[in-house]
């Protein structure tokens, strides 16, 4: 036994028959009448108080809203993947002791690390210039 289809199915794509299931972003953009990607980015402006405020008083686009949003919030993930609090990290000078521990112990790895390719790629003179550059930071920092 096969599979029977009506006329009007026969007639469609397959696309066409399978109602694939569309994005509430899609949905209301046809709804209002703009683009799905419009729909996205007021949602992400709608999100952030200080973007809707300046979009709603004209001083910034929802386009460069939404960027600004989306620039905040990815810097606010990139300081919750580190481990350190908010307030340490907006506050410029007023980090913990544990944070500057932990930064002193990054910053030295990194110097050891750097001495060590030194070593190891003292023969390769495309990067004498780079190791001056590193010796030069290095003097600064110790000051």
């Amino acid at each position: 036994m096969g599979i029977r289809k009506s006329e009007e199915a026969k007639s469609k794509t397959s696309s066409e028959v399978i109602d694939k299931p569309k994005s509430s972003a899609e949905e209301t953009a046809r709804i209002v009448g703009t683009s799905r990607a419009k729909v996205e980015r007021t949602r992400t402006v709608i999100s952030d108080p200080e973007e809707k405020e300046a979009v709603m008083t004209g001083k910034k686009s929802i386009n460069k809203a939404s960027q600004d949003a989306k620039a905040k919030k990815s810097l606010d993930q990139r300081r919750d993947k580190r481990g350190r609090s908010d307030a340490a990290n907006d506050a410029p000078g007023k980090t913990t002791v544990e944070a500057k521990g932990k930064m002193a112990a990054n910053e030295e790895t990194a110097w050891a690390e750097l001495r060590a390719w030194r070593v190891t790629y003292r023969d390769c003179k495309g990067l004498n210039e780079i190791f001056s550059i590193i010796d030069r930071a290095q003097t600064d920092a110790m000051r």
